[in-house]
């Protein structure tokens, strides 16, 4: 058991109760970065020019060697 000591009060933290809390803490820190950081990628944003990067990166490093 963990305690912790509030003024006069005294509060008992069981250890899977922490380790929840730890867990829901980083993850919504990692929502909170996530989500903005996914919704500002820069990219093409027509079919057009995904089609003209595809093209360039197959032009540039081909699947098949040879």
């Amino acid at each position: 058991m963990t305690y912790i000591l509030a003024g006069a009060m005294e509060v008992r933290f069981k250890p899977w109760c922490i380790g929840v809390l730890v867990c829901l803490i980083f993850s919504a820190l990692g929502v909170g970065l996530g989500v903005p950081l996914a919704l500002s990628a820069v990219g093409p944003t027509t079919h057009q020019e995904r089609l003209e990067a595809v093209r360039r990166i197959l032009r540039d490093v081909p699947l098949i060697d040879g």
